[in-house]
Parts: C-alpha cells; sequence; structure tokens
C-alpha cells in the first residue's frame, strides 16, 4: 500500500514538474514572438547630429566595378545603348536649354491600365524601347517637335532602367517644379554626393527615415529644410527644398503632389484639378532618427 502511496505521489511530482516547464517555453515563445513583431520599426532620438550620413553605402570600389563585368554582353549593350542616347540627349539640352529639363513629370492617359510606348527616336514610327504606366514618374529631357506636329519629350524612368522619347500628350509636366532629380556619375555614390551638395554634411541632418523601399533624409541648409529620397535599386535622388515640418512629421509639396512623412508612414499623393486626393504610394517606416540640437 505504501509502495503505490510513494509512486502515485512521485508521478503527481514529474507531472508538476512538465507542466512548469511547458508553460515558461510558452511564456518565452510568446515573448519572442512579440520582440519579433515589434523589432521592424524603431525610433531614435539623438541630441547631436551624426559626423556621417547615416544609411549611405560605403565609397564604391575598383573591385565593385569590376565585378560588373561579369553581365551579359546582351545586357552590356543595351545599358551602352542607353547610356549613349542619354549622354547624347544631355548634350543636346545643354546646346539648346529647353524650360522642361530637369522637371518630374508622370505618365499618364485617359486609360488608366494603358501601356504608353517609350520610343528610340521622337517619332510613333520609331523602335519601341519598353512602356511606361500611368503615374509612372519621370526626369525630362530635352523636347522636339515631330514633323506631324507633336511635341516629344526625351525622358528617364525613376524605378526602371528605361529612357527614350514620349509624346507630350501623355505627361502630365507641372508648370513649375519644385522637385528635381540627381543622377549618379559612373563611379560615384549619387546619395552621398547629392546629401554632400544640397545639405553641406552631416551636421545639418535634421532626420533620417528608412521604409521598404525609400531611403529619405530632411537637413536644415541656408535657411531651408531640404527633403532628399532615394528609391532602392536606383541612381537617383530626387530633391525638394520645400519641405515643411508639420506636428509631428513633414509635407513636401510638389505642384500636384505631396509627400507626406512622420515617423510610422510615407505617403505619396497626387491632387487632381478639383484638389482631391489620390494616394500613390503609401509605405511604412521601419526606421527613423531624428536629431536636435
Amino acid at each position: 500500500m505504501r509502495a503505490h502511496v510513494f509512486v502515485w505521489g512521485l508521478f503527481t511530482v514529474l507531472l508538476c514538474v512538465a507542466i512548469g516547464s511547458l508553460h515558461q517555453q510558452r511564456t518565452s515563445s510568446q515573448t519572442n514572438t512579440v520582440v519579433s513583431s515589434t523589432a521592424h520599426r524603431t525610433v531614435h532620438s539623438s541630441a547631436s547630429p551624426p559626423t556621417t550620413w547615416p544609411g549611405v553605402s560605403p565609397a564604391i570600389q575598383v573591385s565593385d566595378l569590376a565585378s560588373e563585368s561579369t553581365s551579359t554582353s546582351a545586357e552590356a549593350a543595351v545599358s551602352e545603348d542607353l547610356m549613349f542616347t542619354k549622354l547624347a540627349n544631355q548634350a543636346t539640352a545643354a546646346i539648346h536649354p529647353d524650360g522642361d529639363v530637369g522637371k518630374v513629370a508622370v505618365i499618364t492617359a485617359q486609360d488608366a491600365n494603358a501601356e504608353v510606348n517609350v520610343r528610340s527616336l521622337p517619332s510613333p514610327n520609331a523602335d519601341s524601347l519598353g512602356y511606361g504606366v500611368v503615374d509612372d514618374v519621370v526626369m525630362l529631357g530635352s523636347s522636339e517637335t515631330s514633323e506631324d506636329g507633336h511635341v516629344w519629350h526625351y525622358v528617364t524612368f525613376q524605378d526602371a532602367a528605361t529612357a527614350g522619347w514620349v509624346r507630350s500628350d501623355f505627361l502630365d509636366i507641372p508648370a513649375e517644379s519644385d522637385a528635381r532629380f540627381i543622377e549618379a556619375a559612373p563611379g560615384k555614390d549619387v546619395l552621398k554626393e547629392a546629401l554632400d551638395e544640397e545639405c553641406g554634411g552631416p551636421k545639418a541632418i535634421a532626420a533620417y527615415f528608412m521604409t521598404q523601399n525609400y531611403t529619405i533624409y530632411l537637413c536644415q541648409h541656408r535657411g531651408q529644410l531640404v527633403y532628399l529620397s532615394q528609391e532602392k535599386g536606383t541612381d537617383q535622388v530626387i530633391v525638394s527644398e520645400d519641405a515643411q515640418t508639420v506636428g509631428g512629421g513633414y509635407i513636401i509639396p510638389n505642384d500636384n503632389y505631396e509627400y507626406r512623412l512622420d515617423s510610422s508612414v510615407f505617403v505619396v499623393v497626387r491632387l487632381d484639378d478639383k484638389e482631391e486626393e489620390n494616394e500613390i504610394l503609401r509605405e511604412s517606416v521601419i526606421y527613423s532618427e531624428r536629431y536636435r540640437d
């Protein structure tokens, strides 16, 4: 009889230990889950600005440039053609100044699902190099008038390796653009070059944000709040000197567009003729830093 009592007592103790261990594992698992779900967003305030630009990649090395030679000959040929056309266009623009050169425009069409051809020459009969879709952002180069009287603009897409001619009636061109593109020179880090040029150095930085696809900076320079952003994977930086502080965030107007930014979200809206808003981009901020004196 005593043996049975001892066995049952031992079994009860072991059962309690097992339950306690399981509860501890579940608690630890839940804690890890909470940490992992909140770790994607970090907000940091610093008493003083950094001495180097946060988020800027190290300088491009010769070995990095050499590694690019491993691309296929077909890709290299396409890249050379695009670069030659772009350089030729820039030279033309320098000789024949155009008021729209450097402006930020948007692909437009009556059909929201239309594919707008990008031509190799300013002619409807020229080869198509690709196409753009409604609301694609482009930078304008020089313009020419074709024999049929239509005006064509040489455009460079912000988020694609495409450059060519698009007819003006498929472009929404602002009368005055507050924002502009800066492009990379060969072997240069366009982001660092733009930050140094537009902000004067890291000590001018006011805030730094990262989203899934964008790196964004606000800096105080020459009495202005300057906005700079780069879409990841591109060699272009968009710059605006018309950023405004609103509440705990920022608003950057750009003609019929408005960029809105705070520590939680980055939003781009487009304003139509009736001042109604059409949201074209929304991304969560996954990391931000703000600096104060």
